[in-house]
């Protein structure tokens, strides 16, 4: 039997425009160029311009872990927010304007970046009693209550910005397990906060304080530098002098424009911002807190009662009963 060549009409006459082909040259082109270079392959996949920046359309994760749309303005609200978060109340004495906690003025606490552990566990006890030539014991209730609920949680830090959120959660809550002492609030416990997060139904606005606390500073990743002003807010007046300008002011930046040297800085209030030292955290780190809930007496004698807990009345707003 003799082989000749195709012959007229032969689908493997138009072999170079066949669609398998084309995929099958197409697919092997494209990983060409992958492992020629990866790098910008990497980039590809995840919609992102060269230097990690957002492609157009893209989402970027902001400090505060929410989402912005690019060219938009403003995060997810509060309210459609289910994440874990350990906030101070309104008029606390937590100074969000200066040193490490600066970086957690938007947020008044700390926001979980990541789904934490949350352990939280609920209490009834009852007495016994065990009468005399008895095969069961008689149970007698005693009292119940929310024992100590432990958090376990991980923070990663990026950039400079995330390295300033992740130290002043760590002055957050070391601040938050410290009595006052001194000044003129000397005597006072450590602060109540607020844990909220997945939802009112689970963790309703609960008054907390901090039991403890432990960062873990792991020896096998890397370390980024950030930088914190010991003495952020202030104002001109204090250093004196004619002109405020770089020159004459050193260690000083002025958050007003210094472009116009002829103005005259001295005769008006200014904030200024004083140069910070360095400092390093981890790019990942992960973070233990144990949290008891605690209710006044007046909330319990007077907002409390077992018809309303179990309808879920008692949330946010209404105590946060757990």
């Amino acid at each position: 039997m003799a082989f000749g060549g195709p012959k007229k009409g032969d689908p493997f006459l138009n072999i170079g425009n066949n669609s398998i082909v084309k995929n099958i040259t197409g697919a092997l082109g494209n990983l060409g160029s992958v492992l020629s270079d990866p790098s910008s392959a990497r980039l590809s996949i995840n919609k992102l311009l060269p230097g990690g920046f957002p492609g157009i359309g893209g989402n970027t994760p902001n400090i505060n872990f929410g989402i912005e749309q690019l060219g938009t303005a403003g995060s997810i609200s509060t309210e459609d927010d289910w994440r874990v978060r350990i906030t101070a109340p309104s008029g606390s004495p937590f100074n969000f304007n200066t040193g490490p906690l600066a970086a957690l003025a938007q947020d008044g606490g700390v926001v979980f970046p990541y789904t934490p552990t949350v352990n939280v566990i609920h209490n009834a006890s009852y007495n016994n009693l065990t009468p005399t030539h008895s095969n069961y014991p008689s149970y007698f209730y005693n009292n119940s209550e929310v024992a100590g609920i432990q958090i376990s949680a991980d923070f990663t830090a990026q950039t400079t910005t995330d390295a300033a959120y992740v130290l002043g959660m760590i002055w957050f809550f070391r601040s938050a397990t410290k009595m006052f002492y001194g000044g003129q609030n000397s005597g006072n416990p450590p602060p109540i906060l607020y844990l909220d997060g997945y939802g009112d139904y689970y963790l309703p606005h609960v008054p907390v304080v901090v039991t403890n606390f432990g960062h873990t500073m792991p020896s096998n990743t890397d370390y980024i530098e950030t930088q914190v002003s010991s003495n952020q807010v202030t104002s001109v007046k204090s250093f004196g002098g004619d002109q405020l300008t770089p020159s004459n002011i050193p260690g000083i930046q002025a958050q007003s424009s210094l472009n116009n040297a002829s103005e005259n800085f001295a005769t008006q209030e200014r904030l200024v911002e004083t140069k910070g030292s360095k400092q390093r955290v981890p790019t990942k780190s992960s973070i233990n807190i144990g949290l008891q809930p605690v209710y006044s007496r007046d909330a319990i004698s007077n907002k409390f009662n077992w018809e309303d807990f179990s309808k879920g009345n008692l949330l946010k707003g209404k105590g946060g009963f757990l």
